[in-house]
């Protein structure tokens, strides 16, 4: 099973991509919103992990991208941010996002939950 995460932090990286592989999966990791658009075209994965706030594109844009796309539209997304709010939070669910995590995260829900979701396809 592989992974995209997606953060422009090297640490939120690090600590998932940690986490992920100690899951059984194959994590992929782009530091930007066009690196997550470039490499989810490339490399399909079975889901994506990716900050709200990047550089380039932000998770919002990329999500939307990644739905209208037919090679895309079907891989499940989940958004990560340091801060929420309800407008927020509904163009993400309105934009096809299978989940939101709030930062400081547990990484070990995160990855349980998607864990969870992606075994349950």
């Amino acid at each position: 099973m592989k992974i995209l995460i997606g953060d422009d932090s090297p640490l939120i990286l690090d600590i998932l991509t940690a986490a992920f592989k100690r899951a059984g999966y194959e994590p992929i990791t782009a530091q930007n919103g066009a690196e997550v658009l470039k490499k989810a075209m490339g490399f399909l994965p079975d889901a994506i992990l990716m900050d709200y706030a990047m550089p380039m594109l932000d998770g919002l844009s990329v999500l939307r991208q990644l739905k209208a796309s037919p090679l895309t539209r079907d891989v499940r997304v989940y958004l990560l941010s340091g801060f929420s709010d309800g407008k927020m939070l509904q163009q993400i669910k309105e934009a096809g996002a299978n989940g939101f995590f709030v930062k400081p995260f547990d990484v070990h829900e995160v990855v349980d939950r998607i864990c969870k979701d992606v075994a349950d396809l």
